[in-house]
């Protein structure tokens, strides 16, 4: 069954992606935080889409 998932960008590339269904509040901004030290990059680099997979 598809679903709908948020995926986290970098540029163009795909760094991780999480179900809507199982995500928490404030979970967005707390994975981009940690998305940027991981990746040397400021939070507002990484961009979100949702996407159903």
């Amino acid at each position: 069954m598809k679903e709908p998932w948020i995926v986290f960008y970098l540029q163009d590339k795909e760094l991780c992606a999480i179900t809507v269904r199982g995500s928490f509040p404030g979970e967005i901004a707390a994975t981009k935080e940690q998305l940027a030290a991981e990746h040397g990059c400021s939070k507002k680099e990484i961009h979100t889409e949702i996407i159903v997979r």
